[in-house]
Order: structure tokens, then C-alpha cells, then sequence
């Protein structure tokens, strides 16, 4: 059960338009909010005294802290409808390490943080570090990519809280959110269920179970009938709504109440393009982490954190338990 919430926060307009989403989910979820800022030294890594960073004070970061939650809490009316549990706090180091080691070591739930969602080699920025805590954190976290992530001036807290130019946000904020859940017929998929159903539950969400079935290769049909192949897409897309019933039904015993969409294409694809058409308030993925971690470790890339970088919806992504292996990619699936 979600009990604790995390917002790191650089300073920067990107970094607080994660505000909004963690307000929400902190009000309607009755969750303990935390705001962490991260201060860094010109070198990072090394053992240094506090005097010695110079690139963020230790009196500047905590003036920003207070700053922003004391507005925070003087918040009234929607979504804020009782006094926030808030706290702050300071650390300095390498961002995504201690993002990801205060998150394990104080038993958060939750992580909420924005992204640049830009390509994997772009320098240290907001976006790469959330990419790197995405490499290496424990528990689930909903990722925001601004869809308004440049501006002119240096937008206000109350702005910022108002999600100008930010359409996704204002919607999240104002309505009961609608969620999207993808899933594969896998264990690995399978692992955002819980959380699925418990935010469900607890915003009054509508949950979308969403199943894409990859077209009937034609080494399936050995004998050249046409009707074979629709035979096996039939039997195919009768396998993907049993399978869903079953979701349902689980769902209902929560009080969750599902919508069943089963389609043919190529997975990525087809959920692309259903989130772009259907524009849900957020996506629910189990994800495992992709490219090279902070460990210097490979790992095949993740349609998870494709569906992030190239679109602004939400994706709550939720990181696989020990024991489930990620898919395989797919040509060694092909073989």
C-alpha cells in the first residue's frame, strides 16, 4: 500500500512541474510527501566537508526547499483539501545515487520526477538523471515529460501549480484520471498490476487493460489456407480476452472497474498509438532498465522507456521483482 512520496527537486522550472502530479497523488492518496533536493559539488563524487561545495550552498538550497513548501502547504481548495504531510530534505552527491539510496533507505512508495525525455547521450541534465534513477531504483515511480519544457521567463510556483501550457497536468489535477495498463500475458507485465489496481481504487480511476496481439507469423501457415491464418488470429484474440476476463474479475474483488481493448499489430506500435488517440491521464508499465546503468552494466533497450521519451503522457513504471527476467529482445526471441 502507497504510504510515502518522493519529489526530487534541482531548482529548475522542469524539476517542479512534477509538483502538480505529486499534490494529487499525495491528497487523494493520503500519502507523506517529501521534497528532496540534491546539492552538487563541482566534482562529484568525492569526499568533501559541506564548506567545501560550492556549486550548490547548503543556506540557498534550503531557502529554495522552504520556499516552495511553504507555498505548498498555504495551497486551498482543489486538489488540496486538508493540510499536507510535507517534509524537506538536503543531500549532496552524485544526484541519481542519492535520489535512489534516500528512496530505498527511508522505505518510499513512490518517486515522482520530470524528464527532458531526450536521447540516451545527452549531458547531466534533469533528463539524465532521471534516466539513471530509473536504472537503478527499488520501487515504482511516474515519470513526467513536460510538454512545454522551455520558456521565456522563469513561470511562478502559482503558475507552475496552475499547469499553464501543460494540458496533461491540468487534466490530471482537475478530473478522476483515466489509466492505461498494457499488458503481454507475462509475469514481467503482470508486475504493474498491483499498483494498477490500487490507484485505481484509490482516485476512482477507470483502468484500460490493454492487450496487443502480434500478427499470426506466416510459418503458422504451412499449408497456404488463408483460413488457417484467421483461424490462429481468432483463437489468438479469443486467448487475449480470457486472459483479460481473468484481469477483470480480480479487478472487480478490488472494487476496480476495467475496459478490455484487444488489438493485432506490433506491440510498440499499437500502444503508441492507442495512448496518442485515446490520450489517457497516465500509462502503467512494468519496465527493466535500459542502455547502461550506473554499474556500467548493458541491458537491451525497454519499449517501456521508448513509449516515455517519445510521448507526454504520464507513465507510472513500475520495476520488475526479483526472480522475473525482462523479455528477450526480439531477435533473440526469433530464434
Amino acid at each position: 500500500m502507497l504510504k510515502k512520496l518522493l519529489v526530487p527537486l534541482d531548482g529548475s522550472t522542469l524539476s517542479e512541474k512534477a509538483l502538480p502530479y505529486a499534490i494529487k497523488l499525495a491528497v487523494k492518496l493520503d500519502l507523506d510527501l517529501t521534497l528532496l533536493r540534491v546539492g552538487r559539488s563541482l566534482v562529484f563524487g568525492e569526499e568533501m566537508p559541506l564548506a567545501n561545495f560550492d556549486y550548490d550552498s547548503l543556506d540557498t538550497i534550503e531557502a529554495y526547499l522552504s520556499q516552495v513548501s511553504d507555498y505548498l502547504r498555504e495551497l486551498k481548495g482543489e486538489p488540496v483539501a486538508f493540510p499536507l504531510r510535507l517534509q524537506t530534505k538536503v543531500l549532496y552527491g552524485d544526484p541519481a545515487e542519492e535520489i535512489c539510496r534516500f528512496a530505498a533507505q527511508e522505505d518510499f512508495d513512490l518517486v515522482v520526477m520530470t524528464t527532458h525525455g531526450q536521447p540516451l547521450d545527452r549531458g547531466r541534465s534533469m533528463g539524465s538523471v532521471a534516466r539513471d534513477v530509473l536504472h537503478n531504483l527499488p520501487i515504482p515511480a511516474l515519470m513526467v515529460r513536460p510538454l512545454s519544457q522551455t520558456s521565456m521567463g522563469r513561470p511562478t510556483l502559482s503558475e507552475l501549480m496552475a499547469c499553464v501550457n501543460e494540458p496533461f497536468a491540468r487534466r490530471f489535477l482537475e478530473g478522476w484520471p483515466r489509466l492505461l495498463l498494457p499488458l503481454d500475458m507475462t509475469d514481467k507485465a503482470e508486475a504493474a498490476l498491483n499498483l494498477s489496481l490500487e490507484l485505481a481504487r484509490r482516485l476512482r480511476a477507470s483502468l484500460y487493460l490493454l492487450k496487443v496481439n502480434n500478427p499470426v507469423p506466416h510459418s503458422h501457415n504451412l499449408s497456404g489456407d488463408p483460413d488457417a491464418l484467421a483461424k490462429l488470429d481468432l483463437y489468438g484474440k479469443s486467448e487475449a480476452n480470457f486472459y483479460l476476463e481473468q484481469i477483470e474479475k480480480l479487478a472487480e474483488e478490488k472494487g476496480v472497474e476495467v475496459v478490455k481493448i484487444v488489438l493485432v499489430g506490433n506491440p510498440e506500435t499499437e500502444i503508441r498509438s492507442f495512448a496518442d488517440l485515446f490520450a489517457p491521464d497516465a500509462l502503467i508499465m512494468a519496465t527493466h532498465a535500459a542502455g547502461t546503468n550506473l554499474a556500467g552494466t548493458s541491458n537491451p533497450p525497454s519499449l517501456t522507456l521508448e513509449i516515455m521519451r517519445r510521448s507526454h503522457i504520464p507513465v507510472f513504471m513500475v520495476p520488475l521483482p526479483a526472480g522475473v527476467a525482462p523479455n528477450p529482445p526480439a531477435e533473440v526471441a526469433a530464434n
